[in-house]
C-alpha cells in the first residue's frame, strides 16, 4: 500500500468518524438514565457493555485519525458507565 492510498483511507474514514461523532454521543448519553430501574439484568448489562464499547471505540478511533484531544465527553460517559 502506499502512502497516497493509506492517506486516501485514513481520510475517508475521519470524514465518516466526524459526520457520526456527535450521533454516536448523544445516542450513548441518552441511553444511560434507561440503564437502571425495571431493566431486567441481563438486557442493563449488555446496555452498559454496548454503552461503555461504543465510547471506547470513539476514543480510540479519534486519536487514531488524528483527533488526539476527543475528549468532549466520550470519557466522561465511558466513565459514568463504568460507576
Amino acid at each position: 500500500m502506499t502512502d497516497d492510498i493509506f492517506a486516501d483511507r485514513v481520510a475517508k474514514v475521519r470524514l465518516r468518524f466526524v459526520a457520526t461523532l456527535e450521533a454516536k454521543i448523544e445516542e450513548t448519553a441518552a441511553a444511560l438514565p434507561k440503564l437502571g430501574g425495571v431493566a431486567l439484568a441481563d438486557t442493563a448489562v449488555a446496555a452498559v457493555a454496548e454503552a461503555y464499547r461504543a465510547m471506547h471505540a470513539i476514543v480510540g478511533i479519534g486519536r487514531t485519525v488524528g483527533f488526539p484531544r476527543n475528549r468532549p465527553r466520550a470519557p466522561d460517559i465511558r466513565c459514568r458507565v463504568r460507576a
